[in-house]
């Protein structure tokens, strides 16, 4: 009996009865001719396809889990840390300013001094001038008085007085004029004090300025990330939502075609087609096998409960083999 060609009209007829029966294609399936097994995996294989026979002629639950997405996350930052952001992108411009502020009144804080350095160094010279002027004067008159015989009279005492008064008074005269520039150079130097710390106040509330301006700009670029990343999570979600209905709509048409197959041909004959292509996948894998493999495979109990009544079909073609 030439088994090859009985299992062929088998073959045949089971596909034309498929097509006949409502036939149905809910997912590509390659058919045994159409398998391409690695031979490392091909029992896998033979396993894989059989489930996905078994999963083309179930009803599926439409009770599916929707896809996993990947968030973005954002965490604003505290107050406290943009306002030290704001104030370390405002470092080098504040230190700039401060330093030019204290680098011009510096340099005339510097001339002041300097002025008052010289005043004072005038005074100690004129003092001096003066101290040698009169002690010349002074000399003179002791030489005077002891060639006139006048050493130890009043008279000589009187000069000496006069002489010592003069001194002092052109002395404190010259002290009063030194003071004066003093003071003049004291007020000038209270006025650059405070045209200093207005200076400095000037330059605290242009700066109180441009640091809420900083602090607003980061604000803003805080609020646009957040809103880009909301965007991002709210397209991932829609994304997400979308792919569940069309998954849940192809369940569902699924679902639908096989009760359809089942209400026109009933569940045993919808059960044979399963089988029916069991059978063919099944066939494709044993003839990769010598006979006696064959054969030897078939003793798995394996198949037997997945062949069903074809499970005698597929013994004994094999057994017609060469």
């Amino acid at each position: 009996m030439d088994y090859n060609l009985i299992f062929k009209k088998i073959k045949e007829k089971n596909i034309k009865e498929f097509n006949k029966h409502g036939g149905y294609n809910m997912y590509t399936y390659k058919f045994s001719g159409d398998v391409d097994l690695d031979s490392a995996s091909q029992k896998e294989g033979v396993i894989t396809e059989l489930k996905k026979i078994d999963e083309k002629y179930s009803f599926k639950s439409s009770d599916v889990e929707k896809p996993e997405i990947e968030k973005k996350e954002f965490t604003a930052p505290t107050n406290e840390e943009i306002l030290e952001k704001a104030e370390n992108n405002l470092q080098d411009y504040k230190k700039s300013n401060l330093e030019k502020i204290e680098n011009n009144f510096s340099n005339k804080f510097a001339g002041i001094e300097d002025e008052a350095l010289e005043v004072l160094s005038k005074k100690e010279e004129k003092q001096n001038d003066l101290e040698e002027k009169y002690e010349g004067y002074a000399q003179k008159a002791i030489n005077s008085s002891i060639k006139k015989g006048l050493a130890d009279s009043s008279i000589f005492d009187e000069v000496l007085k006069q002489i010592e008064d003069n001194k002092h008074a052109e002395i404190s005269k010259a002290n009063s004029e030194f003071q004066k520039k003093l003071d003049k150079l004291e007020s000038e130097k209270s006025i650059l004090q405070s045209q200093k710390d207005s200076a400095l106040s000037s330059f605290d509330i242009s700066y109180a300025l441009k640091l809420e301006n900083e602090i607003n700009s980061i604000n803003s670029a805080i609020a646009k990330e957040q809103n880009e990343v909301l965007k991002y999570n709210q397209k991932l979600e829609k994304e997400a939502e979308a792919e569940l209905a069309k998954r849940q709509k192809e369940i569902a048409n699924q679902n639908k075609q096989l009760q359809d197959l089942i209400s026109k041909n009933g569940q045993t004959e919808v059960n044979k087609m399963k089988y029916k292509e069991k059978f063919d996948v099944v066939e494709s894998y044993l003839n990769s096998l010598s006979k006696s493999e064959a054969l030897r495979e078939l003793e798995d109990p394996f198949y037997e409960n997945e062949l069903g009544t074809y499970y005698t079909y597929m013994v004994a073609k094999t057994h017609g083999r060469d």
